[in-house]
C-alpha cells in the first residue's frame, strides 16, 4: 500500500509551485504480504520531470506488515512552464529469490504557477482616527485550480492578503473575514493605503489608493446667550473641515 499524506486528500495534486522553488515530501509504502521485499521508486519511470526529483534513500527493505518511508524532493527548473505535470509513480519490489513483484501508485500532479494574480481590489471607508478597510478580493488563475479541489487552501487561486495602511500591515487568510478597521490613526492625514494578494505559489500583486482620515470630531461645544426663545451655539473648528 502506497501513500503521499501530501496529497492525500487533494486527487494527487501537490500544491502550485513556481519556477525555482523546491519541494520535500514523504512517500510510504507498506508490505501488506506475509514475506519481505527490497521495494525502490523506479525513477527512470518518470517521464519528463525525471531530473526534478531527487530520492534521499532508494532501495529499502519492508518487512510484512512494516512501513518504510522514502523522502523524495522535488526541484522546479527555473524555466518551467505555467501548467502540470506529471509525476508517474513505479515501484520495483524484489523477494529474496531476486523475483520482481513491481507495482504502480497513481499518477501525481505537480502544478508550476509562474503567473502573478489579477490586481486585488478593495474599497475603504474613512473615519476621523480611522480607516475601514474591506472588500479585498483577487483572483488567480492557475492556483485557483488547487482551491477549487481543496478549499482550505485559499479562495481563488489566492492564499493570503497583507493589508497595509501607512507602516501598519496586517496579513490575512484568504478564507478569513475580507474587512478590518485601522484605528488610531491620525485625523485629517493622507495616508498610503496597500492590498497585496498572495497565490499558492507566492506570486503577488499589489494594488494602492492614497486616501485622507476625516477631520476630528469638533471641539469646545457651548452654548451662550440662552433665553427662554433661543440659544447660540459655539464650536472650535476641525482642521481640514469644510463645513
Amino acid at each position: 500500500m502506497v501513500t503521499v499524506p501530501k496529497t492525500e486528500n487533494c486527487q494527487g495534486y501537490f500544491s502550485p509551485l513556481k519556477p525555482g522553488s523546491t519541494l520535500q515530501f514523504p512517500l510510504t509504502v507498506k508490505n501488506q504480504t506475509d514475506i519481505s521485499y527490497v521495494v525502490s521508486v523506479v525513477k527512470s519511470a518518470m517521464g519528463e520531470v525525471i531530473s526534478w526529483i531527487s530520492i534521499e534513500v532508494n532501495a529499502q527493505t519492508v518487512d510484512p506488515g512494516k512501513t518504510v518511508t522514502f523522502l523524495l524532493t522535488i526541484n522546479i527548473p527555473i524555466d518551467a512552464q505555467d501548467r502540470d505535470y506529471y509525476l508517474p509513480l513505479y515501484f520495483n519490489a524484489y523477494d529474496a529469490d531476486n523475483n520482481n513483484n513491481s507495482f504502480t501508485y497513481f499518477t501525481q500532479t505537480i502544478m508550476v504557477d509562474k503567473s502573478n494574480p489579477e490586481t486585488p481590489t478593495f474599497s475603504v471607508i474613512s473615519k476621523s482616527t480611522a480607516f475601514y478597510v474591506y472588500s479585498w478580493s483577487s483572483y488567480d488563475f492557475r492556483s485557483s485550480a488547487y482551491t477549487n479541489i481543496d478549499p482550505s487552501s485559499g479562495i481563488q487561486g489566492i492564499k493570503q492578503y497583507i493589508v497595509k495602511v501607512g507602516i501598519v500591515s496586517k496579513t490575512f487568510s484568504a478564507t478569513d473575514n475580507n474587512y478590518f478597521t485601522f484605528s488610531g490613526l491620525s485625523s485629517n492625514t493622507n495616508f498610503n493605503i496597500e492590498v497585496k494578494a498572495i497565490d499558492l505559489a507566492d506570486n503577488y500583486s499589489l494594488s494602492s489608493k492614497n486616501q485622507k482620515t476625516c477631520p476630528a470630531a469638533p471641539t469646545g461645544i457651548a452654548f451662550v446667550n440662552t433665553t427662554y426663545v433661543g440659544t447660540t451655539i459655539k464650536w472650535s473648528p476641525s482642521e481640514g473641515a469644510t463645513g
